[in-house]
């Protein structure tokens, strides 16, 4: 990199150099299907997914595991990467903000207001085992 920047190229240096950086780093993550939803998780990451049926402060193991990357290289399932799993704890569930749907129709009338708010299960990545 140069030793001066232009003000202009700036933040095309910084993205350049973080992603230097991301690609020198060994980072292990998975991606896992949850519910017909991927998510990449790493050890340590809290998501919220769809409600699972599962109590606060149990563990959960997801089998559905469709890529791994360690420190030996990238495995890519077909369709799941076989005896691969990733064991999560359950930490809370919580509801989403509400959604309000509104129907209506000029001239008949005819307005229906309803609400909605979605259910949440926050699982914390404890292990990926591949």
């Amino acid at each position: 990199m140069a030793p001066w920047v232009c003000v202009r190229c700036a933040p095309f240096f910084a993205v350049r150099v973080s992603y230097e950086l991301r690609l020198t780093r060994n980072i292990v993550f998975a991606v896992v299907e949850i519910a017909g939803k991927q998510y990449r998780v790493s050890p340590g990451d809290r998501i919220a997914v769809e409600r699972l049926d599962a109590e606060p402060g149990s563990e959960v193991t997801l089998d559905s595991v469709l890529l791994t990357s360690t420190d030996d290289g990238v495995t890519v399932g077909t369709p799941a990467v076989a005896g691969a799993s990733v064991r999560a704890q359950v930490i809370a569930e919580r509801k989403d903000p509400k959604v309000h749907v509104l129907k209506y129709k000029r001239k008949n009338r005819y307005r229906h207001l309803s609400g909605h708010r979605h259910q949440r299960t926050v699982l914390e990545i404890a292990d990926i085992n591949t």
